[in-house]
This record gives structure tokens, sequence and C-alpha cells, in this order.
């Protein structure tokens, strides 16, 4: 399994449950938005394990700190996000607002990822490690799937 297609596969999956969050907030009633709030905060925290997990297992030189000291205060404003909306009630417009943000955030997230992430981090790991993260992946997958 390839490592970086995974993690643009997976950030693609959370957008859109933030997006269709989003478009049908005002339509579903109060229990299934909670049901797909809780949905997306899985996903997002799943999301975050496998980034740590990536980070500890690579060694990252002196020219990718600066985007990865950027990647991590993202991810810092997605949790802070992701702690605003479990304070607020379903019903209030900054709930609305919040997921709204939240989207544009995340899709705002892929570009960079595609765009300079990838680029400056990611492709920058040693195709060994790369190899020896990708097999882990699969076999954390594996054990997740029988889980």
């Amino acid at each position: 399994m390839d490592v970086k297609n995974f993690m643009n596969d997976d950030l693609e999956f959370i957008e859109a449950l933030v997006a269709e969050l989003n478009s049908n907030i005002t339509k579903w009633p109060s229990d299934k938005v909670l049901e797909r709030v809780n949905d997306m905060i899985h996903a997002f925290n799943k999301r975050f394990a496998f980034e740590d997990l990536l980070f500890c297992h690579i060694k990252t030189t002196t020219s990718m700190q600066k985007e990865l000291k950027y990647f991590l205060a993202i991810r810092t404003s997605f949790r802070q996000s992701l702690e605003r909306i479990l304070m607020l009630d379903v019903d209030e417009p900054d709930f609305r607002a919040e997921i709204a943000l939240l989207l544009e955030a995340v899709s705002k997230q892929l570009k960079y990822l595609r765009a300079e992430f990838d680029p400056r981090f990611t492709d920058q790991i040693a195709p060994e490690a790369m190899s020896e993260l990708s097999g882990f992946l699969e076999r954390k997958l594996r054990l997740i799937a029988f889980a």
C-alpha cells in the first residue's frame, strides 16, 4: 500500500464526511447529525494516529522541519475546531458555521498536501523507509479489519 496515496485518500474521505454533514446539517434530525459528527471525529482521530505513526518512523532532515512544523500547526487547528464543535449544540448557528469552516480547512489542507507537503516532505522520505512504512500500514490495516 502506498503511504502517500493512503494519506490523500484518507483526507478525501474526511472531506467527504464533512461535506456531507455540511450539506445536510439543516435537513437531518439532530441524532443523525450527532452520529455523523461522531463518525467525523473518529475519522480525524484515526488520521491523527496514522500521522503520529508516520512521524515516529521517519527521520526528518533539516529541510523537512519547516513543513512539518506548519503541518502540525494545521493539525492543532483541526483539533481545536473539533473541540469547539463538541462544545456546541447542533441547533446553534455557530455549530453550522464551525462545520463550514472545518470543511474549508480540510479542502485547503488537501491542496496543501498535494502542492507543498508531499513534494517538500513526503517525497523526501527515503524509499526504504517508505517501503517499510507501507508494509507496516498494511499489517495495521489488516489487524484493524479483524478487530
